[in-house]
């Protein structure tokens, strides 16, 4: 400020020409040290860089990227003619600008030394995947549960949930054996071994708590069992141990009930763990089932006798149909091969079970689409929509021939698809 209080002087007013020429250059640099230049790298990788001139901006982002010097090629136009080169100045670049940079980023992976089988624990060994998954003794007819727990073993959330509960493994009110916590044991055991592994803690324990998994035969060697009875065993057990087992198994359903000789209709809502392939084709039945959609479309329907109001009468005629609400990250399909056999000329006992030996083919992979209710359906169809059906329709064997072609045709189109 001058002396003179009615004027006010800049700075600048005081510098010789050549002083002036310098503050004003030292403006233009402090005027670029703050310059913000957004670059895009690839499809997606967009950075906000601030430099005052080319060589700070590569720096930065050979730092940002892993992009070294040599490989940038910094590219914008009208800003610089080409590849910006390091004397080149920012000052034509737009705030609103952005800069493309083509150049690949230098990674380096170290090499790990190599390990060889002979060197790694058999844990190791097994997590790696370079032998086959050990399996399991047979403990006298326990072919039934070996093959549900290698069923088991591939489902990680079921292991992670099972490992929660190792921890508190107490009593259970059979005995004191604990079903759930000798069944994550032997899931353990069978990730990090090589070897056959001998379950016998879990049999002893299933036995103990279920006297039914403990019967013998006439020979006095233990009976063969059915293993969709020790899943359907196995879940309810563990359902006591462990929250929500719904979420890796659960169906939701819904079924409809429908009164033969009235109007009558009511819904019911329930929960299941499988899906029932209702197995038929014996010995003076009509209706012989040869897919494994076909069976599980009789399972899903049936009929029975309950109360009527409109009738009043406890024993009136329901046709009932199912379909499911909500599909569960892994679905069980039941093979339905046993069925009770009256026997009224035996004292010994009324009936026996025995095993439909009916052979059934079955798909590698399994479209239940047609097996849900309307809303589900609704919400499956946006992704079939989008990405067309990975599977080709099934058709119905009541269908005429010119049906049959037609939904052939539609099929093909879709496997182009």
């Amino acid at each position: 400020k001058a002396h003179d209080d009615s004027e006010v002087r800049s700075f600048d007013d005081f510098l010789s020409p050549v002083e002036r020429k310098y503050s004003s250059s030292t403006k233009t640099r402090k005027k670029e040290m703050s310059r913000l230049v957004r670059v895009k790298w690839g499809k997606s990788e967009t950075y906000e860089v601030s430099a005052s001139d080319a060589v700070e901006l590569k720096k930065e982002l050979e730092r940002l990227t892993g992009v070294p010097l040599a490989r940038q090629k910094l590219m914008a136009k009208g800003a610089w003619v080409g590849v910006l080169k390091d004397g080149t100045s920012l000052e034509k670049l737009k705030p609103s600008q952005q800069v493309t940079l083509m150049g690949s980023a230098e990674v380096v992976v170290p090499k790990a030394p190599p390990k060889f089988l002979e060197d790694m624990a058999e844990e190791e060994v097994a997590k790696s995947g370079a032998l086959l998954p050990a399996g399991l003794e047979n403990l006298g007819n326990t072919c039934y549960m070996n093959s549900t727990l290698q069923c088991l073993r591939g489902i990680p959330e079921l292991k992670t949930r099972l490992d929660e509960v190792s921890h508190s493994r107490g009593s259970s009110s059979r005995g004191g054996s604990d079903v759930a916590g000798s069944l994550g044991a032997t899931l353990r055991t069978l990730d990090s071994s090589t070897r056959a592994v001998t379950p016998h803690e879990l049999v002893l324990a299933l036995r103990s708590s279920f006297p039914q998994f403990a019967q013998r035969g006439k020979k006095g060697g233990f009976a063969q069992q059915d293993a969709e009875e020790l899943y359907s065993t196995l879940l309810t057990e563990i359902a006591t141990k462990v929250e929500n087992l719904d979420a890796i198994f659960g169906l939701d359903v819904e079924e409809t009930f429908k009164c033969v000789d009235t109007d009558e209709t009511a819904v019911k809502y329930d929960k299941a763990r499988k899906l029932v392939c209702n197995i038929q084709g014996g010995h003076g039945v009509s209706t012989k089932i040869d897919h494994l959609f076909e069976g599980l479309r009789l399972g899903l329907s049936g009929s029975l006798e309950k109360r009527s109001e409109t009738l009043d009468k406890n024993d009136a005629l329901w046709t009932t149909k199912k379909a499911i609400t909500k599909l569960p990250p892994y679905l069980c399909v039941q093979f339905m091969r046993f069925f009770w056999k009256a026997t009224p000329g035996n004292d010994e006992h009324a009936g026996v079970k025995c095993k439909i030996m009916r052979p059934v083919s079955f798909p590698e992979t399994l479209d239940v689409f047609d097996y849900c209710a309307k809303d589900l359906q609704t919400r499956l169809n946006v992704n079939r929509t989008t990405f067309g059906a990975k599977l080709g329709q099934l058709t119905d064997h009541h269908d005429d021939d010119d049906d049959q072609d037609e939904q052939k045709r539609n099929d093909d189109d879709e496997n182009k698809k």
